[in-house]
């Protein structure tokens, strides 16, 4: 009874308004699909590109012009509860083309596809190569359509559903108020958009600059900005992944992984702020010591010449520490010290407020910070000492959330290695998996060395699924659905 009687508290027609918006943007999306199956013929994916997105544009509409708007904001529990629902439901809808295409994909393979692409995991079950250029192109979409979303989420939607959208960002730039970088959140989602929208068609023009055909420039255009990795089928297409094409999309991955809040202060012409932001420095110093580390040991044990070794170090280093997961090197025959590196690279992930998942630079910082003051006050017991970042104290409170964020997820990482450790293909080959889905990352060592996770059993896919979509909303965005508090009216009034 109180359950049914929580949920009746849900207010529903802002629920209902804005699950028709999913609607309308994810089928209005799928015309560019659509095109490209009508050019290259693929008549089925036409077809049901047509029939789904119309559908969907067609209900978002019905829905938003019957259901009335009221001008009220979600509490903190509608907010929470819609973030989950909308992702299954985006998911849900994403993987359709898939199913109905008529090449027998199964719904298992193809909500895998869609989970993969939403949560920007560079994964996949489906071989790439025997895929139709427009589900390529789909899948492609949905990751930009990921990246996207996390940014939107972060400083406007969670505004409207009142959730403490300032706060929430606030909270990714370490020793900065959100509220000194603009007057309107609404305004600077916008801003920040269009940036990523900008990035991503001026990396499109460089790669068709490069030698890339125009179909493959957008799929990998897409599949960087959003750090999903990249999308390697130039042996089919009749062209080489030149040098210059891979440092052009590790260049933009880099940028895709860095804290867009910086965009927006170069926007509004805030050098300073920008110049001085702790987090990318940390981001870019991590790169760097990494990829001298890993062409070390690619020099010693006499892998490739010096100058290449420097080259595959920096391009996978980037790959992994901005978790996009895209392989261009044989890393298994690499030595065991750079994949080492290179597996747990992701746990630390990118910077906040970017398209990168993972626990976050500046939170790593932050723990660094916590363990080396734990050991200060080993020694000084009576010392009052406070973690200092980039200058400035870090309240109690937040040191606390990001301390247990940190235990929270090491918990998932080993419990979800155990899963699929069911499966009996290795540690290796476990931890990869693991360390793949909760970071999106989507690849490791092993057999998951390309992100290829047909090697499982479909209800191991699925479990991958679900891993995948809690590492991207950051673990306690899921795990508080499940708190009793929280569905307990007498204790939750936020």
């Amino acid at each position: 009874m109180r359950f049914s009687s929580n949920l009746n508290l849900i207010n529903k027609h802002q629920f209902a308004r804005l699950t028709a918006l999913i609607f309308i943007i994810e089928g209005a999306t799928m015309v560019l699909p659509l095109g490209c199956a009508a050019l290259y013929n693929e008549m089925k994916c036409a077809l049901w590109f047509t029939l789904i997105g119309t559908a969907l544009v067609a209900a978002g509409l019905l829905i938003r012009h019957f259901v009335t708007s009221i001008d009220t904001k979600l509490k903190a529990r509608d907010g929470f509860l819609y973030v989950i629902v909308s992702m299954l439901l985006a998911i849900l809808i994403g993987a359709l083309p898939f199913m109905l295409a008529g090449n027998g994909y199964n719904f298992v393979d193809s909500w895998f596809e869609s989970a993969a692409g939403w949560t920007t995991t560079g994964a996949y079950v489906l071989n790439k190569r025997a895929l139709p250029f427009s589900l390529i192109l789909w899948k492609s979409e949905l990751n930009y359509m990921g990246g996207f979303v996390m940014i939107f989420l972060t400083v406007s939607v969670f505004q409207k559903l009142g959730i403490g959208s300032q706060k929430s960002v606030a909270q990714d730039l370490p020793g900065a108020k959100f509220e000194s970088l603009g007057t309107k959140v609404s305004q600077t989602a916008r801003i920040l958009i269009t940036i990523y929208v900008v990035l991503a068609l001026f990396e499109f023009v460089l790669l068709m600059a490069a030698g890339m055909t125009p179909y493959y420039a957008l799929v990998n255009s897409l599949s960087t900005m959003s750090t999903s990795g990249l999308i390697d089928l130039s042996a089919s297409a009749g062209f080489d992944l030149t040098a210059t094409m891979k440092f052009i999309m590790t260049i933009f991955t880099i940028l895709a992984s860095l804290n867009f809040v910086v965009y927006y202060l170069y926007y509004n012409r805030r050098w300073k702020l920008a110049f001085n932001n702790y987090e990318i420095k940390v981001y870019l110093s991590v790169i760097a010591i990494v990829t001298v580390s890993i062409a070390a040991s690619l020099i010693l044990s006499d892998r490739y010449l010096p100058v290449s070794c420097v080259g595959n170090a920096f391009v996978q280093t980037v790959s992994f520490a901005s978790t996009s997961g895209f392989t261009f090197s044989d890393i298994n025959s690499w030595p065991t010290f750079a994949q080492a590196i290179l597996l747990f690279l992701p746990v630390i992930g990118g910077c906040g407020f970017s398209t990168s998942s993972g626990l976050r630079i500046h939170r790593a910082a932050i723990l660094l910070k916590i363990v080396t003051r734990g050991f200060y006050k080993r020694i000084h017991p009576k010392s009052m000492r406070a973690v200092v970042v980039n200058g400035r104290a870090i309240p109690a409170d937040r040191a606390s959330s990001i301390t247990v964020l940190a235990l929270l997820y090491f918990a998932v990482l080993i419990v979800s290695a155990l899963v699929f450790s069911l499966q009996d293909l290795g540690i290796e080959t476990s931890f990869s998996a693991s360390i793949a889905c909760i970071t999106n990352n989507g690849t490791g060592i092993g057999l998951m060395r390309y992100g290829d996770f047909s090697v499982f059993s479909y209800p191991l896919r699925f479990f991958a699924t679900l891993v995948m979509i809690a590492g991207r909303l950051e673990l306690f965005g899921v795990f508080v659905l499940f708190s009793r508090s929280f569905w307990d009216t007498n204790r939750v009034t936020g």
